[in-house]
């Protein structure tokens, strides 16, 4: 049974409903789905703690649900939520092209839909997009790299889990920067840890036992991996700073690497924010017919010098 049609049988049943219904039992409150590509991720999970924080403060319901990297199960989340009867859904797409087919669904039943953090390409019209410019997060990488060796180096490089629209994007904007200056900065390796701390670790054991040395720099494309990373460094028993990391999200773990030395830099690109801002944006325009207009967080390059201006820099240690 199309979606389509199951919401206009419920329309067309409604005025006999309401003879059924109390009065007071007729409102509804206003109900938004968050749907996140994998709540195992760290930096989702927060994403989804932040959702649920922001919906009690607007006295929204938020229905969380996770796509656990998989978009089928994502299409499955988006159509039982449509038959669930959400006013509105919030998401941040598991795959920028393959994630399209599933948006298109909700967007020709006319449900107001949102994407944040990962965009989604490919979609019959665009989707109002809420959060951090991923070119510009993966050049922020870059700059924080060119801020530890302004006279070059040798790196590797942590790519996100593939299809992944931030993944893309923010190696785009790094690779984009590197390009510039390329006669300085020398890649040595580069392979995909998955948004992942135990990838992130065995990727990296894995290089440095083909490289048969050491680079300057380990550039991950988020915090996670780069805590992997950190692992495989200690595991050879090399001091702090010794090999440079830089990751991205700003997590709190990688906030304290940062303080210990571990960490050179991590970009913040206000995760929390970018939910938050996308929430506040959805339940406006249901409640008040608020225009939905995108918006852009700007990404900050987080050092021992400034993690108090970090998104989750109070929880430092």
């Amino acid at each position: 049974m199309k979606t389509s049609f199951i919401r206009s049988f419920s329309v067309a049943l409604l005025p006999a409903l309401c003879w059924l219904t109390p009065v007071s039992a007729q409102a509804k409150d206003t109900e938004v789905a968050v749907s996140l590509p994998n709540l195992a991720w760290a930096a989702t999970a927060f994403m989804g703690r932040c959702a649920q924080d922001e919906g009690k403060k607007l006295g929204v319901n938020v229905v969380l649900v996770d796509a656990q990297g998989d978009t089928s199960k994502e299409a499955s989340d988006l159509r039982g939520v449509v038959t669930r009867g959400v006013d509105g859904i919030v998401i941040e797409p598991v795959d920028e092209e393959a994630s399209a087919a599933a948006i298109d669904d909700i967007l020709a039943d006319k449900i107001p839909l949102v994407t944040f953090c990962s965009v989604v390409k490919g979609t019959s019209k665009p989707t109002v997009h809420f959060g951090a410019n991923q070119e510009a997060v993966g050049a922020a990488m870059a700059e924080a790299l060119e801020n530890k060796f302004p006279n070059g180096g040798k790196f590797i490089f942590l790519d996100g889990e593939p299809g992944s629209g931030s993944a893309v994007l923010r190696a785009k904007g790094f690779f984009d920067a590197i390009e510039k200056v390329k006669d300085k900065y020398q890649l040595v390796a580069r392979q995909t840890a998955k948004w992942q701390r135990p990838e992130g670790l065995r990727v990296t054991q894995n290089i440095f036992t083909s490289l048969g040395y050491k680079p300057d720099a380990i550039v991950s494309a988020n915090d996670d991996m780069a805590l992997g990373a950190i692992e495989a460094l200690r595991s050879e028993n090399l001091s702090a700073g010794k090999v440079i990391v830089i990751g991205c999200d700003a997590m709190p773990d990688a906030l304290n690497a940062v303080k210990d030395g571990w960490m050179y830099a991590t970009v913040d690109q206000r995760l929390g924010g970018q939910v938050r801002t996308a929430l506040d944006a959805m339940t406006g325009f249901l409640r008040d017919k608020k225009p939905l207009t995108a918006q852009t967080l700007a990404p900050v390059i987080v050092t021992s010098a400034n993690i108090s201006d970090a998104e989750q820099g109070s929880v430092v240690k």
